[in-house]
């Protein structure tokens, strides 16, 4: 059985498409303007009646058939399914193993590790390791038949792929144990996967002592934490692509780039992540005083402007990282 290759359209396609007909534009104005006479004529002779004076009428705006239109009703987010096809992966970070090019793809190959563990890790496991070596092999095997990577980068995003599926894991279990066993509410309709044995293990699992006592640590631990970045779950491969975007913006726009006099890419992209710029001045904005303190450091003449927003918690030792670059520029 032959694959269908699935290629991204450019975009250029989308102009081509919206574009009004070319026979129509080639014939031009003349026969348009024909037809618009032609058709003026017919309704006024069909609405006069002969020997009465035509009274002249102002045209007046064509009106909307059917009720006002409303605004679309909000609706939870549904779960990510796992797509069909076959689609090829053109760029891969050495760094990490992560997916870059082209971006569509990308997308689709972060949404799609997390589908296949939910389809086929039960959600009662309770960390990536206890899942058998074998299993884990299978799973990289259908992720692998979905989007095929070069052979040359194929370990690399092997790799990458086993700690995003262990991290989907955890995020799925966290998730569900939060809309369901905290709301006292069945998780069946959102995620069908899950029988009710496995779903009343879990409950027992996330109501224990030992589950509420671990929880009760981690949330004094993230507490604790100064500097929370908003990366989300792409990271920083794909938060980069986004800023450089928004830089080229605010060039074209003659406003300043933020942090653009700090030549070490490291340092850049960790205030970056752990800041938010104002959509109005282009100037960041920080967190927490902590924050704009080693902002301060590293750039000392930057502006900044203190607003509190909330957050995720984010990794220590991205923090550890951020203090070694400080010191190096004092």
């Amino acid at each position: 059985m032959v694959n269908k290759i699935c290629t991204v359209v450019p975009k250029q396609m989308d102009t081509v498409r919206d574009s009004p007909n070319l026979e129509e534009t080639a014939r031009g104005p003349a026969v348009q303007q024909g037809a618009v006479s032609a058709s003026a004529s017919s309704n006024q002779s069909s609405e006069s009646q002969p020997g009465e004076p035509r009274d002249e009428v102002e045209a007046q705006p064509e009106a909307r058939e059917g009720p006002p239109t409303k605004k679309a009703k909000w609706r939870p987010r549904t779960a990510n399914q796992l797509v069909t096809g076959t689609y090829v992966i053109t760029g891969v970070d050495t760094a990490t193993g992560a997916p870059t090019a082209p971006r569509e793809v990308a997308q689709k190959f972060s949404n799609n590790r997390g589908c296949i563990v939910r389809d086929h890790v039960p959600i009662t496991v309770k960390e990536w390791k206890a899942v058998p070596m074998n299993e884990k092999e299978a799973l990289l095997e259908q992720l692998f038949n979905i989007f095929v990577v070069p052979e040359e980068h194929k370990k690399a995003v092997a790799r990458h792929a086993g700690i995003v599926m262990a991290n989907a894991l955890k995020n799925w279990r966290y998730q569900v144990n939060k809309d369901c066993v905290k709301k006292g509410k069945e998780p069946f309709d959102k995620w069908p996967k899950i029988t009710p044995e496995q779903w009343r293990e879990f409950k027992e699992q996330k109501t224990s002592e030992e589950f509420l006592a671990k929880s009760r640590n981690l949330t004094e631990l993230r507490e604790k934490n100064k500097y929370p970045h908003h990366l989300g779950s792409g990271g920083y491969p794909r938060a980069v692509e986004e800023w450089e975007r928004q830089d080229a913006a605010l060039r074209s726009q003659g406003k300043p780039v933020p942090f653009e006099d700090i030549e070490e890419p490291r340092a850049k992209h960790w205030l970056r992540g752990h800041t938010r710029s104002d959509p109005v001045t282009g100037a960041p904005i920080f967190p927490n005083e902590e924050l704009q303190e080693v902002s301060v450091r590293l750039v000392p003449s930057l502006p900044t402007v203190i607003i509190s927003f909330a957050v995720i918690c984010s990794n220590m030792r991205t923090v550890i990282t951020c203090i070694d670059e400080t010191r190096r520029y004092n």
